[in-house]
């Protein structure tokens, strides 16, 4: 079982050329566990460098990305296991899975996982990005938690959503970054039940609203030279997925029909459709999507019946860890 288990995780710890901003399309659901293996020792501290080698941020080093993806390994491993157990237990009930999985973060939250040293605002970014991920996949699992496991899983979650917000004041540029920390906020703080960090997740998704062009563009990813598409999506992603979080608590963040998030969804659903309709304002011909990014479709989609032309099938089947695993799986449970 144990090599079961380890040879799962190097499969889903595997990243592409852009690892910074897309950590790959998993595989389907992980086996069900039979027995809960050891879990992996916590990593506390993040050394990856920067990964772009142009002034737009729009050229990727594949050298450091695979230098920094072998940094991360130890890290991606045990939370991309997690985070598939996660889903797992919401697709089937598999109690065996919901079982290991909070082990496993218990043993993560103890060790202090990424609560040490960040190296540099990569480091920072790697951090806020598996802090999302693993909140959602602890939204999943909480109603499993015993008292005991709680008591520990939810300082430390609050102390890694402390660490992600102090850390985004550190970026001098207002962009899909300030999303992402809010949806790690988001995750956080509906899950553990802080207020602290729900406020700044809605602050963080007001100011993604704020930030949508009358056209539905976001200015500060127009400006992304190749990636311009791509990032457009990975700005939309966390603040669909954090308005998802907040209707699963009972709340509703997106807004009027014809308000930003709606035009936002609009432009990047026709730049899915026709790349060109961006390349010449980004004056770069553009990189397709990376595919589990999409997965935001699978909630528009179900949520709003008739407004979005799916790219791909909304269907999927998405899957993306930050974003808490199998997305398509998740809108079906969460979206009613």
């Amino acid at each position: 079982m144990r090599r079961l288990v380890f040879a799962c995780a190097l499969a889903l710890a595997a990243t592409p050329a852009l690892s910074q901003i897309a950590p790959g399309k998993e595989p389907g659901l992980p086996p069900s566990p039979k027995t809960c293996d050891d879990p992996p020792t916590a990593v506390r501290d993040i050394r990856t460098d920067r990964v772009y080698r142009d002034p737009r941020n729009s050229v990727v080093d594949a050298v450091v990305v695979d230098r920094n993806t072998r940094a991360l390994a130890g890290i991606d491993r045990p939370m991309r296991t997690i985070v598939g157990w996660s889903s797992l237990w919401l697709a089937k009930k598999d109690a065996a899975a919901a079982t290991c999985a909070l082990a496993w973060m218990t043993a993560l939250a103890k060790g202090g996982a990424m609560l040490g040293v960040m190296s540099s605002q990569q480091a920072e970014g790697d951090r806020k990005w598996r802090t999302a991920g693993v909140a959602m996949a602890y939204l999943k699992l909480k109603e499993r938690a015993t008292p005991e496991q709680a008591a520990t899983i939810d300082p430390w979650l609050n102390a890694l959503a402390d660490k992600v917000t102090a850390g985004e004041k550190l970026n001098k540029t207002i962009n899909n970054r300030r999303y992402w920390a809010g949806f790690a906020a988001a995750a956080v703080g509906f899950a553990t039940g802080n207020e602290t960090h729900k406020t700044y997740a809605r602050a963080a998704f007001d100011q993604g609203l704020a930030d949508v062009a009358p056209d539905g563009a976001l200015p500060a990813e127009m400006g992304r030279g190749q990636l311009a598409a791509h990032l457009h999506n990975y700005a939309l992603a966390p603040l669909i997925l954090t308005a998802e979080v907040a209707a699963r608590h009972g709340q509703n963040w997106y807004g009027e029909p014809a308000g930003p998030l709606h035009r936002l969804v609009a432009f990047v659903a026709a730049l899915n459709a026709d790349p060109s309709v961006i390349a010449k304002a980004a004056n770069a011909h553009q990189k397709q999507p990376s595919s589990g990014i999409l997965g935001w479709q699978a909630f528009y989609a179900k949520r709003f019946p008739g407004k979005l032309k799916p790219v791909k099938g909304a269907a999927g089947p998405w899957e993306y860890s930050w974003l808490g695993g199998d997305l398509t799986g998740l809108a079906a449970a969460w979206v009613k």
